[in-house]
């Protein structure tokens, strides 16, 4: 994906800093500007200073502490248009949290960088 010519926002939040920092570099060597939280208590606050465009949100497991930031995200109105990509491992229960709708797309994870990437394309062009 390459939009240096439009370049997005993107947060990434994983409570694994290595991942956090691949995916980071992976997405600012494509032209986007990234900053990455470590967890669920500054990822809102660290969103509400940065604005992003896109949010990628892995905090968990199960699920749960993914979905609480996604609802935050929601629940935040300079926030709620946020585009949220959600990841998890397979065994997470996430289709029960997905009901719900605060999440725009949900991968499962190891998700390759072009999975994230086409995720975030198809969005941003029909957008």
């Amino acid at each position: 994906m390459d939009r240096a010519a439009c370049p997005l926002r993107i947060l990434v939040v994983d409570r694994r800093p290595e991942v956090a920092d691949n995916l980071a570099a992976l997405l600012s060597a494509h032209g986007h500007v990234v900053q990455a939280a470590p967890c669920a208590s500054t990822a809102l606050r660290a969103a509400k200073a940065f604005r992003p465009d896109a949010a990628l949100i892995d905090l968990g497991d199960d699920g749960r502490e993914t979905y609480a930031v996604a609802r935050a995200f929601r629940d935040a109105p300079e926030l709620s248009k946020t585009f949220l990509v959600t990841m998890a491992d397979g065994s997470a229960p996430m289709s029960a949290f997905m009901d719900r709708g605060p999440v725009d797309v949900h991968l499962v994870t190891p998700a390759a960088y072009r999975v994230v990437a086409g995720a975030l394309q198809c969005h941003f062009a029909l957008a």
